[in-house]
């Protein structure tokens, strides 16, 4: 067993009340620009921009899509079983249940199973953007089990990551707290880089519990993430869901975008507000996070172009094309 780096924090809660919160913040704001149907990919849950494309993935189908900026297919990479579709689905009791992905180097994707189910969720792959090739593919229920026995989880309930981000220094995974609590696992990136490629040493990792707001009486839970373009922050997104369990889906209810400065992440800290379309909350369930390329974006780091995606629970997936202001 990996020594594990013990953190007690202090839940401190921006822009939320203890009871119903469904008010914008006042320091920040993201509003949908642009949206894409797309009904070839279904139950988008991540997303990654790289040289030009798109890198996609899908909770109940076994590939990494490769699209271009007007979302037409480039390419399909198997990585999980393809032998159990239904119509071009994976059942959800045979599904890998991809849920996040994010870039080791400039080269190499690593996506990610939930953990929600044993056997069928709890596989890492890395996968070459340019040689199209798999590196490697590897069974990581032991740092699973790992971080449920520090977090002290209940027997009843399965660990569910359904966001990754990616420093230069460190790793995060993001637990999806639907029916527990909402925390982040962060792991020296080296460290990580080593047990996923090779070692077979559970790196040691610190937790970091928060506490996401709630609207229309439903707790909000982690359901994607990226960094800040300069590496500064996270920005994630949280979906609210009518869900009592980590596998079955729920009512949508909506979704809320928001910051997390590195510097108070230990503290738990951060800035949320419900995403908005046309003046008004909307009700779709933001499943992935990237920055979208921008030399605005850049340029003012309190100016975010970021791309969303949109599991709809019926097949088909949504892009979002998003635009959050820090004031």
């Amino acid at each position: 067993m990996a020594k594990i780096l013990i953190s007690m924090i202090f839940l401190f809660l921006f822009n939320s009340c203890a009871e119903d919160d469904t008010s914008v913040s006042d320091e920040m704001e993201v509003n949908v620009i642009r949206t894409y149907h797309d009904y070839y990919i279904s139950s988008a849950s991540g997303v990654k921009n790289r040289n030009h494309s798109l890198y996609v993935i899908g909770d109940d189908i076994p590939w990494l899509l490769e699209i271009d900026y007007d979302y037409n297919l480039k390419n399909k990479f198997d990585l999980a079983d393809t032998g159990n579709l239904v119509n071009g689905r994976t059942p959800k009791a045979l599904k890998a249940d991809f849920e996040s992905l994010g870039f080791l180097n400039d080269s190499n994707l690593l996506v990610l199973s939930s953990g929600s189910v044993n056997h069928t969720r709890d596989t890492a792959y890395i996968f070459n953007i340019y040689s199209h090739t798999l590196i490697n593919k590897k069974n990581i229920r032991p740092l699973y089990e790992s971080i449920k026995e520090y977090v002290n989880m209940s027997t009843e309930n399965e660990i569910n990551l359904e966001g990754l981000a990616i420093s230069d220094n460190n790793v995060y995974l993001f637990h999806r707290g639907n029916v527990s609590e909402n925390f982040i696992i962060q792991v020296n990136k080296l460290d990580f880089d080593s047990y996923m490629y090779s070692s077979g040493t559970i790196p040691s990792f610190e937790a970091f519990w928060f506490d996401l707001p709630t609207s229309d009486g439903v707790i909000s839970g982690f359901s994607g993430a990226c960094m800040h373009p300069n590496d500064s922050a996270i920005i994630f997104c949280a979906s609210l869901e009518k869900s009592d369990n980590e596998v079955n889906d729920g009512e949508i209810v909506g979704s809320y975008v928001g910051y997390i400065p590195l510097t108070t992440l230990s503290e738990g800290k951060y800035t949320a507000t419900l995403l908005r379309e046309n003046d008004e909350v909307s009700q779709y369930k933001i499943e992935g996070l990237c920055f979208k390329d921008s030399a605005e974006g850049i340029n003012n780091l309190n100016y975010v172009p970021l791309l969303g995606v949109v599991d709809n629970d019926d097949g088909t997936s949504y892009f979002l094309e998003l635009q959050m202001t820090l004031k």
